[in-house]
């Protein structure tokens, strides 16, 4: 069933004031620089390397992306977006996993990891209803936000994701 104006203009407000209670709460807005990193065309420079020691490389083959290690042969799922091939990759097993402090946004180096937990989380709710209102905003035409602007906040939440998978991982070393 196609949601109607009124419907997704409901959504678009309650995102609005989830966002607004965020920034009030958590004061978010002041944690929005991320660093000098753009996730959407500095990612490939960040693949992890190989289990088997390893340098894998990132492939397209058919309008997908795979990260092929050229030592074992290990070749990953295709996706439709480089970055999300590459994070997908530093995620697995096959990977060998940094420490959420080396990761290129977020600034993270010198926060304890049970801060890091908490900031990460915020980024993420503010992420993601960000990238929502974004979206919403284009269906009922209300913007002329372009793409790349809702690609990288797609982005930025992604290696948020990905450095929440790296704080649980540490944290379970730890305990």
């Amino acid at each position: 069933m196609k949601k109607t104006h009124f419907s997704l203009q409901h959504k678009l407000d309650q995102l609005l004031s989830d966002l607004h209670t965020l920034e009030h709460k958590y004061n978010i807005s002041k944690k929005r620089f991320y660093g000098n990193f753009d996730p959407l065309t500095e990612t490939k420079d960040y693949i992890n390397r190989c289990q088997c020691g390893g340098f894998p490389v990132l492939s397209r083959y058919k309008n997908k992306y795979y990260i092929y290690c050229p030592v074992c042969g290990y070749r990953s799922k295709g996706n439709r977006k480089a970055y999300l091939a590459i994070l997908e990759y530093n995620k697995s097993p096959n990977s060998i996993h940094p420490s959420y402090r080396e990761l290129p946004v977020f600034n993270l180096h010198n926060i304890p990891i049970k801060e890091a937990r908490d900031l990460l989380k915020q980024i993420r709710q503010d992420l993601e209803i960000r990238k929502n209102i974004a979206g919403l905003r284009r269906q009922l035409k209300e913007t002329t936000t372009n793409q790349k602007y809702i690609d990288r906040l797609k982005a930025f939440l992604a290696w948020c994701i990905y450095a929440q998978t790296l704080i649980k991982e540490q944290i379970k070393t730890l305990n």
